[in-house]
């Protein structure tokens, strides 16, 4: 799946061995209450960006 640079999401699992993340993403979605649908996504680390504490992030186009 690809996700433009900026897509925002939340880290809901790190993996050590490889280093991974699965992260569950927010689409934009008019047709849905809340206006957005999630997908589960895995990926590395240089795939990310830390955007705060609470574990946000903006998906690079790496």
């Amino acid at each position: 799946m690809l996700q433009d640079p900026g897509t925002q999401g939340t880290i809901v699992e790190c993996y050590e061995n490889p280093e991974g993340y699965a992260v569950d993403l927010a689409i934009p979605d008019d047709r849905l209450v809340g206006g957005f649908a999630y997908e589960n996504v895995i990926i590395n680390s240089h795939q990310l960006e830390i955007v705060n504490t609470a574990n946000a992030f903006s998906q690079t186009n790496r």
